[in-house]
């Protein structure tokens, strides 16, 4: 079985997440770069695209050596903010022949290409186009979601948490040991939900074996769950 955090799955990972996207935001006119994308509300498409085109670019300048900040990322948006999609998108293409060969070296973790993912859907639900077409990356993107989420709940003082879809064969483990309760749904938003584009309503509308309280306020990696439901595929 191929290693999930080897460095040519994180690589071939990231080249479909960047294929796809490309072919998502390449025929968009203006008015649709504009669209605010509810996934991340403080950004529009042609933001949320300058970020992911600048990661490869600052990683390679040395401005990043981990997970960027939220100031770091909206310094990416912002000195980009004057450029339309295909200077972007031509950006993206001079820096992706070095950050592939970086990350099959083994340089570049498992999150750069998590973050494509979740962006690449997040872009797909603002612009109405079908969801993430290709079902291992989302369940990829789950599964490393799901390691940071173990962190959390050991953080948090509590048990591990099984995550299930009977339906694709997913099923992981959050933490180590024997879990307490069991968050049973479609991968898909099992991925939407970690990475925080599902409310906790959402969450706790999920099958639940055991209690959900505990684990609403931790289930997210990134902080609280949304308030308002997203729905995007």
């Amino acid at each position: 079985m191929t290693d999930p955090r080897s460095p040519d799955t994180i690589a071939d990972h990231y080249v479909g997440a960047h294929e796809r996207i490309v072919d998502v935001v390449t025929a968009i006119d203006d008015e649709q770069a504009q669209t605010v994308v509810p996934g991340t509300p403080a950004w529009t498409v042609h933001d949320l695209l300058a970020h992911l085109v600048a990661v490869p670019a600052d990683i390679a300048g040395g401005k990043l050596t981990s997970i960027p900040s939220p100031e770091q990322t909206q310094a990416q948006v912002d000195e980009r903010r004057g450029r339309g999609i295909p200077a972007l998108l031509e950006e993206w293409d001079q820096g992706f022949a070095p950050i592939i060969e970086a990350t099959r070296a083994g340089l570049i973790p498992a999150p750069l290409a998590v973050d494509a993912i979740t962006h690449e859907q997040d872009l797909r639900g603002a612009l109405g186009a079908p969801p993430i077409p290709d079902g291992g990356a989302v369940s990829w993107a789950a599964l490393g979601f799901s390691l940071g989420l173990g962190g959390r709940l050991k953080g948090a003082g509590l048990a591990p948490l099984r995550l299930s879809d009977p339906d694709s064969g997913f099923e992981v483990v959050a933490g180590k040991g024997e879990p307490a309760a069991t968050v049973t749904g479609p991968v898909f938003e099992l991925f939407r939900a970690l990475a925080g584009r599902r409310s906790q309503a959402q969450v706790a509308a999920l099958g639940w074996e055991g209690d959900s309280a505990p684990y609403l306020d931790a289930f997210c990696v990134f902080g609280p769950l949304r308030e308002q439901d997203l729905f995007d595929a």
